[in-house]
C-alpha cells in the first residue's frame, strides 16, 4: 500500500512510471480476491452451523456487495480529495478489519462447528449447563 503511495508521487518522474502504478493496482486487487475477498463464503461455512449457514450467507454476501457498491461510488470522491493518499484510507480500513478478525473472529481450526458455536455463546455470556450446552428456560419464574 505504501509502495502505490510513493509510485503517485513520483507519476512525472519517468514515463514508465505511470505503467507501475497500474501494475500496482492490479495487485492490490489480485491479493484483496485471493486474501479478503475470497474469505467471505469460507468463514460462513465455518462460523456457522447448518440452521444458521442460509442467514449467514446471504447477510455476509449483502454487506460484501454493498461495501463494492459504496466504494465504488465514494472512490471519485476519494480521489479528488486525496489525490495521490487516496489509498491510505483503505490501509487505514485494513488495519481495522485486521485488529477485528484477531480479536473477534474465534480460531476454527480443528474445531466442528458446535464446539464454534459453545465459544460464540460463551463470549456472549449464554450461561451452560454441565454438558456445556446452553441452559434452555422452559418458563419464567413466579
Amino acid at each position: 500500500m505504501l509502495i502505490y503511495v510513493d509510485v503517485m508521487l513520483l507519476q512525472d518522474a519517468s514515463p514508465w512510471v505511470p505503467y507501475l502504478s497500474m501494475v500496482c493496482v492490479f495487485c492490490f486487487i489480485l491479493s484483496f480476491g485471493l486474501g479478503p475477498g475470497g474469505v467471505t463464503n469460507i468463514l460462513t461455512t465455518e462460523l456457522f452451523t447448518q440452521t444458521a449457514r442460509p442467514a449467514g450467507y446471504i447477510i455476509g454476501g449483502s454487506v460484501n456487495w454493498l461495501s463494492f457498491f459504496l466504494i465504488g461510488m465514494i472512490f471519485p470522491f476519494i480521489v479528488n480529495g486525496l489525490q495521490q493518499y487516496c489509498f491510505l484510507v483503505f490501509l487505514v480500513i485494513c488495519s481495522l478489519v485486521a485488529l477485528y478478525i484477531f480479536f473477534i473472529v474465534p480460531e476454527t481450526k480443528n474445531k466442528t462447528f458446535l464446539e464454534i458455536q459453545q465459544e460464540f455463546q460463551a463470549r456472549n455470556g449464554i450461561k451452560l449447563d454441565e454438558n456445556n450446552k446452553p441452559e434452555v428456560l422452559l418458563s419464567t419464574p413466579l
